[in-house]
């Protein structure tokens, strides 16, 4: 009977929720830069990168098409929605929820590789709508590229997160973003060399401290020796993507089903893009 009692008033306690709380926040990665080295100045044979055009010249092929996904859950309701990048313009995607928040996913520079540029912003506000998540991933696909021989290439993008959160009583607001760089040479599943770069923050709400904001920059990169006396294809790729949430702890009616359906939703949307890469 105590613990139930005890259970009872921290539900109580946890319940109220003033409008206010919530986490918002944007991740942006791009440009792509490199730099080019060479491994044996007396061969006679200069640096050199060549991308392949976009969009790809095989639209057939779905991995190198860049790609969007977003998706809210607010109580029972959830939505989701991805596109494929098939051409050169800008690829926007999004969801306004009003008071209860938005999520947006833009991917720009599609004209050329290394001017492309993802980025995601998503917010939540905890209300009288209850809890609510959102998420948004975007992916610049495959970026082909040959890299001439005995030369040594370094790519490198930044990504910026910019984000924070109101603080609420009992709430659980949070906001997380994340980038990922890749680089391999070969074909897959099985290349004959793979690199990979990631950087991740987050803003929270700390029981002690109270709200942790975030407004910093990290620099992802990879880099490849191509000690062969002849030119190596190889293929380049970021993505990034973000999570919002404004949540009680006592779960509403419904909360767990939003949770679990925003989770399987955007995590399927993830492994759909993984997937993609390896057709």
């Amino acid at each position: 009977m105590k613990l139930f009692t005890a259970v009872f008033a921290l539900a109580l306690a946890a319940h109220p929720a003033p409008a206010c709380a919530g986490a918002s926040g944007s991740v942006t990665v791009g440009q792509l830069t490199y730099t080019l080295v060479d491994l044996d100045t007396a061969d006679g044979i200069a640096p050199s990168l060549v991308f392949e055009p976009l969009p790809n010249p095989n639209p057939s092929d779905p991995s190198h098409l860049g790609f969007a996904s977003v998706v809210y859950s607010m109580g029972f309701d959830t939505g989701h929605q991805e596109q494929a990048a098939v051409g050169t313009e800008p690829l926007e995607l999004s969801y306004d929820l009003g008071s209860a928040g938005a999520v947006t996913g833009r991917l720009d520079g599609r004209a050329m590789p290394a001017t492309q540029q993802l980025t995601v912003e998503a917010s939540a506000n905890y209300g009288t709508h209850g809890g609510v998540r959102t998420g948004a991933y975007m992916d610049t696909g495959y970026m082909g590229f040959t890299l001439s021989p005995r030369t040594r290439v370094e790519f490198s993008t930044i990504m910026h997160v910019q984000a924070g959160v109101t603080s609420g009583p009992a709430l659980n607001e949070w906001f997380f973003g994340r980038g990922v760089m890749s680089l391999w040479f070969g074909d897959l599943p099985e290349p004959t060399a793979y690199y990979q770069d990631a950087a991740f923050a987050a803003a929270t709400v700390d029981p002690l401290s109270g709200p942790r904001n975030v407004d910093e920059s990290w620099t992802m990169t990879v880099a490849h020796d191509n000690t062969s006396l002849e030119g190596q294809l190889g293929t380049v790729t970021f993505n990034t993507s973000t999570t919002a949430q404004s949540v009680s702890f006592v779960p509403e009616p419904g909360a767990l089903s939003m949770a679990l359906a925003g989770l399987l939703v955007l995590g399927g949307a993830r492994w759909r893009a993984r997937s993609r890469r390896r057709v």
